[in-house]
């Protein structure tokens, strides 16, 4: 399959597009740590706000600005346009939910989607700009 074209070269992994005002909080970060650019869900915690990665059928709540440890904090991006890697073959303008590796993956329904997609994904790893908090 072709690999879909690249609109923003300089823009890395989890790196926000800046199309819209974008909302981001920072948090800390929960056991296991998480990596820029994935997806992360909010921890049940009554104290400040804490992220672990999402994975599976586990919500996701946002994308992690950049990489930290358990207990480091992190910019969560909840609304905005960021470029990540794909689960799998994803089609444009579809709702996309966190698969097994916190990845976007067509989502099926709103309920389960954190986002919508912004460019086809041809296969897993392909580049693509993901709109994270629109449903």
């Amino acid at each position: 399959m072709a690999t879909p074209e690249d609109f923003f070269p300089e823009i890395e992994i989890g790196q926000t597009i800046g199309m819209v005002d974008e909302q981001t909080i920072p948090c800390l970060v929960g056991a296991g740590g998480v990596t820029k650019g994935y997806n992360v869900k909010f921890s049940d915690i009554d104290t400040f706000p804490q992220v672990v990665t999402a994975a599976g059928a586990a919500k996701a709540h946002g994308v992690a600005l950049k990489t930290g440890v358990e207990d480091d904090t992190v910019d969560v991006l909840v609304y905005g346009i960021t470029k990540q890697y794909a689960g799998g073959a994803i089609v444009a303008g579809v709702p996309v939910k966190s698969d097994a590796a916190h990845k976007p993956v067509t989502g099926g329904v709103f309920a389960d989607a954190y986002g919508v997609s912004f460019q086809k994904a041809g296969e897993a790893d392909d580049e693509i700009l993901i709109f994270v908090g629109a449903r």
